[in-house]
């Protein structure tokens, strides 16, 4: 199954790209959190989704990728999900995405 193929990556982006940098909604932060423990089985696509998103948008927003990502970790872990799968997931590629927001010029950096 390709990225795009799960139904979920679309409603996960169209979130992300309604945020506004400026002033972050925790609607829809925990709404994407939510929705995100609720399709835990596509873990591996939730987290592809979040760091593709990240890798292509715009350094305003890398915070509050970042707040999204805490999210659904901090959502996973309330939860005492089994076979919890987010906090290592993240992990993978966490090295990579903090030095991409590192590496860009933002005001919130």
């Amino acid at each position: 199954m390709e990225l795009l193929d799960w139904k979920g990556s679309v409603w996960i982006l169209e979130q992300l790209d309604n945020i506004d940098p400026e002033k972050p909604s925790s609607n829809i932060i925990n709404a994407i959190a939510r929705y995100s423990i609720k399709n835990a089985e596509y873990c591996k696509y939730v987290v592809n989704t979040i760091e593709n998103f990240l890798s292509r948008t715009q350094a305003d927003k890398y915070i509050v990728v970042l707040y999204v990502i805490d999210s659904i970790v901090q959502h996973s872990k309330s939860r005492s999900m089994q076979n919890d799968r987010y906090p290592s997931r993240f992990a993978i590629n966490l090295a990579q995405t903090i030095n991409l927001i590192l590496q860009q010029k933002s005001k919130f950096v």
